[in-house]
């Protein structure tokens, strides 16, 4: 005879599945406030560094091809990562209308790419090792 912890139907593992599945609304909400929350601590402790009348400094001494090249070659970035994200689709096989993988894609890159996390007392994107 064996005594079981959970109610009679339910897998062992179930009560938090259970629990995540009948509020998965809400806990994608509050995810969602998280990150914006951390978004903005983020751009306020970013903007808080920086004063406006040095970035038209800048930019005034900066020559308008380069700040031309430099968004070009940011948007090619783009172009090129939602293509691995599209490649990366196709070999899992899962197929995906090229519109939703070019926007989650787009967004997913500029937001993990300009947020950065914060470590070791400064800014700086997530890099993970390579594998031995």
């Amino acid at each position: 005879m064996t005594t079981e912890s959970h109610s009679p139907g339910v897998p062992a593992s179930g009560h938090l599945g259970q629990f995540l599945v009948r509020y998965r609304l809400y806990a994608a909400a509050a995810g969602v406030i998280v990150v914006f929350g951390l978004v903005s601590v983020a751009i306020y402790r970013l903007t808080s560094e920086v004063r406006y009348e040095d970035v038209l400094a800048a930019l005034d001494a900066t020559p308008w091809s380069a700040i031309a090249l430099a968004v070009f070659f940011t948007g090619l970035s783009f172009v090129a990562l939602v293509f691995y994200d599209f490649n990366a689709l196709e070999y899992i096989g899962r197929k995906l209308p090229w519109p939703s993988v070019a926007a989650s894609a787009f967004v997913a890159y500029a937001v993990g790419n300009t947020v950065g996390f914060r470590r070791r007392r400064r800014l700086s994107p997530i890099r993970f090792p390579e594998p031995p």
